[in-house]
């Protein structure tokens, strides 16, 4: 009995955690408004796992929600910003850029979860 239920518990481990995607996140940000926009933006990345900037204003999330769920975090957070959110599959390694090592570094992290 003890060894079935082990079994079972390793052959739907996937079943016990929630999926998490990565996703590239864009908008353009209005510094100059109270409260600033870029705080409203942290307060919203900062409910994803875990997060990075790749430039001024685009990010790469990990995250448990699904991209419906981010428009609709980010469009009530920052109603007059126009962004952007897709799936980033950094798994199959076909991307390249010119990024600080320390960004490389992160987008590996990324890939590895």
């Amino acid at each position: 009995m003890h060894n079935n239920l082990i079994e079972i518990v390793r052959k739907h481990i996937s079943l016990l955690h929630a999926a998490e995607t990565v996703y590239l996140f864009g908008s353009v940000l209005n510094t100059n408004k109270i409260p600033n926009d870029i705080d409203i933006l942290k307060k919203q990345l900062d409910k994803c796992i875990d997060w990075t900037r790749l430039h001024a204003c685009t990010y790469v999330l990990n995250t448990t929600s699904n991209k419906e769920e981010l428009y609709d975090r980010f469009k009530y957070a920052l109603p007059d910003n126009k962004f952007f959110i897709a799936n980033l599959n950094l798994s199959n390694h076909d991307y390249t850029g010119w990024l600080a090592s320390k960004t490389w570094d992160r987008l590996k992290e990324f890939r590895n979860k």
